[in-house]
């Protein structure tokens, strides 16, 4: 019992470790500006709960509307460009997800324009995603290999500085990584219970996986080939796939 509490202790000390870095001078680095994206999905976000039209930027040639305005957000104008923003509408680079988390996040904290976006509130939402994959990273080694592997897992994934980095800016990625480790451990867990609710979870966050970015299909795709894998040792391997399907293309519908 002590030598199972001593493991969960350092478990969460790997985890808060993990946070305290992404936290540490979040807003300034990597240098606000430097991914246009992360200000155009908060865009997309706010738009939409204000107007229900997703308005952002986007390097897509081809939209119909365009204007090109200057926004000085976080002295955008000053340090990095004093080019206008080319602003697009509808906006329909990528699915709107990650665009509504951070850009609920910012109007929670009170933005009302495109210019109160700024790096310091739309970060921090994409900071606990990244740390939610650690805790996730931990979750499966534990559950599919050993403690010790878990812990190893957990603080290289957790302390390296490319992954600290990314993990702090809005990319889709942030939050297909989370669906696609919750995928991973749901079809473990499947595979050893043969439980159809672990089916119908994996098949939940592969749906959410594409609301953040199409490429979140891969989610599906591991799926289908871990129970193709595992054929012989499911009894009726169609009724799993058949499961996982119906509610998974339910889920793709919503895509824009």
């Amino acid at each position: 019992m002590i030598k199972k509490l001593f493991q969960i202790i350092a478990l969460i000390l790997v985890v808060l470790l993990s946070l305290r870095l992404r936290l540490d001078k979040y807003s300034q680095i990597p240098i606000p500006g430097q991914s246009v994206d992360e200000y155009s999905y908060s865009w997309v976000g706010l738009s939409l709960l204000t107007t229900g039209m997703p308005i952002g930027n986007s390097g897509i040639s081809g939209y119909e509307n365009q204007i090109n305005k200057y926004i000085n957000i976080d002295r955008y104008m000053e340090v990095i460009s004093s080019d206008p923003f080319a602003i697009n509408f509808p906006w329909m680079d990528h699915p709107p997800l990650m665009g509504l988390i951070t850009g609920s996040f910012a109007k929670l904290k009170g933005a009302i324009s495109f210019e109160d976006t700024s790096t310091v509130f739309i970060r921090k939402p994409v900071i606990y995603l990244s740390t939610l994959s650690v805790i996730l990273v931990i979750v499966y080694c534990w559950l599919n290999f050993s403690y010790v592997t878990a812990l190893f897992a957990g603080l290289a994934y957790g302390t390296t500085p490319l992954v600290v980095l990314s993990g702090r800016m809005i990319q889709a990625e942030n939050g297909i990584i989370p669906c696609l480790l919750l995928v991973m451990i749901a079809l473990s867990l499947y595979l050893k219970n043969k439980r159809d609710y672990w089916l119908i979870i994996a098949a939940i966050f592969s749906g959410i996986a594409t609301l953040f970015k199409l490429t979140g299909v891969m989610c599906y795709l591991l799926t289908f080939f871990t129970l193709l894998n595992h054929q012989r040792q499911l009894q009726a391997p169609w009724r799993s796939w058949l499961v996982f399907r119906l509610l998974g293309l339910y889920l793709l519908r919503f895509q824009p």
